[in-house]
């Protein structure tokens, strides 16, 4: 027997004994119970890995015995299933097989036709007849009424890709994306509350003048390379771009593409990288005060190779993404940001040397991080094979969709080098504090917005490759309602009580008052980017879904100017101190946020996100209400002082605790179907 014939069998027959404790009501257990509770239930995932197109037709046939045929009438269609069925029938000579015949009647969704279908190796050439009396599968006739809904519920077309009903699929589609956002979500937790440690730690490591600000600026033209070479191209090009080949079962021919496209990352990145050694003294002399740019020159330099290591880490992280592993990849960020706390921690010191030091921790803790990730993802980059075929027409498409996202995704970075050379004017030390406020308003944000679009990107590029428009548009609308039923609150929540915010987190050992003020004062705006660059982080995925990559670059390329235009008339011409930074950011995003939006609505019209008015109408009025709640309780803390940290940290999270409850019931009482779902959720939970 063929190779192949006996890989394939390998993989029908536990699904046949599960599929058959089903159908007998085995145990009164569920599909989903016993499915996962099989032996080979991992090893038949990567099935499709290996044999796509076959895995398709085998998660078929358990589809169509979910809408109610029986799984010997379906198993017995196609002569392709000829020898699992003599194999079946050696292994459970009691289960009435019936021979399966060369031929297999089945049920044109498209048109309504009896499809008469030979299958001749893998190839099936479909001939279409008119519709007769003669039996389907289940003995009944097909009328010549028939329409296309009961042509789709009559049979399932078991084709190279699963075909279910739109409404299972649907419900299915929502119940995985709500356990992958779960999942991410909750990755993003861990990785998000780590790195806020690792952020708590860099006043008292290295104290609250140059060395800590040598220490944060270091990392900017690292960070600035790794975006500018590869970040973008993950979100923007490779997922999509291998999402697209997987549902297409074109896996091999996708990778070569992708092959070309990483081993010339990966020579472009290490040029970088040596050129950033050469020349990181006259670079961070552009950026840094005099007093800290010597310093923060050393930290660069330690930092610079560390972005080949993130690079590697993120394409794994990228593929595996690509293959909805998101299990996989959720909690590794969480173990680099351990590795980077423990750097600061056990190596850090105010001194040129506990700065190299725990500069070289990090770059051991990426090297870490990338070899994790690689061993994670080794099965899923098999194909891969080192290239620089650039004249292939796969790594030519690919690299017109990730070039312009490349510069896209750069400009939050230089952005950020953008508002550190404003710093100049304020006193020593305002980098440090931006910081602190930057990483306090990305953890909602980070946690929420990216957990969601995270998981919308490869499944809106699925339905964006096959033209699915009602459903890409349902799919973009959940997901933004979804994002911004949590962040809204979380913005208005942060700004309520922005300085117990910041006193909470970041007012360990000796940092002061002052220090603690100075990074409320920035939080302040930036509470409300936290909405906005929900929308635009959103809309930007939505947007790579589509693989048009050139309406980000644009848009983007227009907020770096509003905040560069705009920071320095508010820096050099007003009052307003550091917080004009958080100030100049906030209108970028605005605008950013609203030019996606129209853009979005121009191009697709059809995809457009719905039905948002309502729901920011009840969403932000819920949070508003709830954020004054907060704000009013905030006034009894100096009733409440002294106090000690832990009773400090207490008191805020009850705060918060009871403005999310009000929230929840108010939301719930305006009949939001977030709030429902959420309620719901909790029920089940008490049960």
């Amino acid at each position: 027997m063929p190779r192949r014939d006996k890989t394939e069998f390998k993989y029908l027959r536990p699904l046949i004994e599960v599929l058959d404790q089903v159908l007998n009501g085995a145990a009164q257990r569920t599909e989903e119970e016993i499915w996962a509770s099989s032996a080979d239930r991992r090893e038949f995932d990567t099935f499709h890995d290996r044999s796509p197109k076959r895995y398709y037709r085998i998660t078929s046939l358990r589809d169509s015995i979910n809408e109610g045929y029986s799984w010997k009438d379906v198993l017995a269609e196609t002569e392709e299933y000829r020898h699992e069925y003599h194999r079946v029938s050696e292994r459970h000579p009691a289960l009435p097989l019936a021979e399966p015949p060369p031929f297999r009647r089945v049920i044109d969704p498209k048109t309504g036709q009896i499809a008469s279908t030979f299958i001749q190796g893998r190839k099936e050439r479909l001939r279409m007849s008119e519709l007769s009396e003669r039996r389907d599968l289940r003995g009944r006739t097909t009328a010549a009424t028939l329409t296309e809904g009961e042509a789709r519920d009559r049979m399932t077309i078991l084709s190279g890709e699963p075909t279910t009903t739109k409404d299972a699929e649907s419900g299915r589609g929502k119940r995985n994306i709500t356990r992958n956002t779960a999942i991410v979500m909750l990755g993003l937790i861990l990785s998000k509350l780590v790195g806020q440690l690792r952020e708590i730690l860099v006043i008292p490591t290295f104290g609250e003048g140059r060395f800590s600000e040598a220490f944060v600026q270091g990392f900017l033209l690292p960070d600035l390379i790794y975006q500018l070479l590869i970040g973008g191209s993950i979100q923007a090009a490779i997922i999509p771009w291998l999402s697209g080949a997987l549902r297409k079962g074109e896996e091999r021919k996708g990778w070569r593409a992708l092959s070309i496209f990483i081993t010339f990352a990966g020579l472009i990145t290490f040029t970088a990288v040596v050129l950033g050694e050469i020349f990181a003294g006259s670079l961070m002399s552009m950026i840094a005060h005099p007093e800290a740019a010597a310093y923060a020159t050393g930290v660069a330099r330690m930092l610079f190779p560390q972005v080949i290591f993130m690079m590697l880490a993120a394409l794994a992280m990228g593929i595996l993404n690509a293959h909805q592993r998101f299990t996989a990849t959720a909690f590794a960020p969480a173990l680099y940001n351990l590795g980077v706390v423990l750097s600061i921690a056990l190596l850090g010191a105010p001194s040129a040397t506990g700065l190299n030091m725990a500069a070289l921790g990090v770059t051991l803790s990426a090297l870490g991080y990338f070899l994790w990730q690689a061993a994670i993802a080794r099965h899923e980059l098999r194909y891969f094979r080192p290239s620089l075929d650039w004249r292939d027409p796969g790594f030519r498409s690919l690299l017109a969709i990730a070039l312009p996202t490349l510069i896209s995704a750069s400009i939050p970075q230089v952005n950020t080098i953008v508002i550190n050379a404003f710093m100049k004017v304020f006193p020593e030390g305002t980098p440090a504090f931006h910081r602190n406020a930057v990483v306090t308003w990305h953890l909602p944000w980070g946690i929420f917005a990216v957990a969601v679009s995270k998981v919308m990107l490869p499944q809106l590029s699925e339905l964006n490759a096959v033209g699915d428009d009602h459903r890409s548009s349902t799919l973009l609308s959940d997901s933004l309602r979804r994002a911004l039923y949590l962040t809204i609150p979380s913005g208005l929540f942060f700004f309520a009580a922005r300085f117990d915010v910041a006193q909470g987190i970041f007012q360990w050992g000796k940092v002061s008052d002052n220090a603690i003020e100075s990074i409320a004062v920035i939080l302040s705006f930036y509470c409300f980017a936290i909405i906005t660059h929900t929308v635009v982080n959103l809309m930007n995925n939505a947007f790579y879904a589509a693989n048009l990559t050139k309406v980000p670059l644009v848009a983007g390329l227009a907020s770096l100017l509003i905040t560069g235009i705009g920071g320095y008339i508010l820096t050099q011409h007003t009052a307003m101190g550091p917080s004009s930074l958080s100030f100049s950011f906030l209108m970028s995003s605005f605008a950013l946020m609203l030019i996606l939006l129209s853009a979005y609505k121009h191009y697709f019209p059809q995809r457009r996100p719905r039905n948002l008015s309502v729901f920011l109408l009840k969403a932000g009025g819920s949070a508003a209400v709830s954020a004054v709640i907060l704000y009013l309780f905030g006034l009894l803390t100096p009733l409440l002082s002294p106090m000690s940290k832990l009773v400090q940290l207490i008191w805020l999270a009850l705060r918060f605790v009871l403005a999310a409850l009000i929230y929840i019931l108010l939301t719930n009482r305006l009949d939001l179907p977030e709030s429902r779902n959420l309620m719901k959720k909790l029920r089940m939970q008490r049960d």
